[in-house]
């Protein structure tokens, strides 16, 4: 149940502070924490750091398909995985979904979260959703499952 609420809130929150870009920050920047973080409206057609530019529908549909393994993982093992693992995994998904939206929807991905202290790819909510998703199932996998797995 807490794997369905991560991800359709995840990507409500991805979704409504891309929606409040459009409408309040189109093709602006705005300094939030001076030489720490501005938003920075952005029209990505790739992937981060701009790769794979131009590449809209090959990325919108390797989200959806990487969406879909993952949700089946999550249904066919969430019995057997700890519940690092599967908000792990929810976290990943409502991030692959919220940029298969933007990416079917519109063409791109509006990125907007700008890091002024270091030199980083603009990124959302749900690249922070994919991000941590990942560093928690790392850790997981180190601590816990492969733990489980040799008992």
């Amino acid at each position: 149940m807490i794997e369905i609420i991560i991800v359709i809130a995840g990507i409500i929150l991805d979704q409504l502070s891309k929606n409040w870009m459009i409408q309040n920050m189109k093709y602006m920047s705005k300094v939030i924490i001076p030489g720490v973080l501005q938003y920075s409206y952005v029209e990505n057609t790739g992937a981060a750091f701009g790769m794979l530019s131009k590449n809209t529908i090959l990325l919108g549909c390797f989200s959806v398909v990487m969406s879909a393994v993952f949700i089946f993982f999550l249904v066919k093992y969430r019995k057997s995985l700890s519940m690092l693992s599967r908000i792990s995994l929810a976290l990943i998904i409502s991030g692959a979904i919220g940029n298969a939206i933007d990416r079917i929807m519109r063409g791109f991905v509006i990125d907007f979260i700008e890091l002024l202290f270091v030199n980083f790819a603009i990124f959302n909510i749900a690249d922070i959703c994919i991000t941590m998703g990942a560093i928690f199932l790392g850790i997981s996998i180190i601590f816990i499952e492969r733990h489980k797995a040799s008992s």
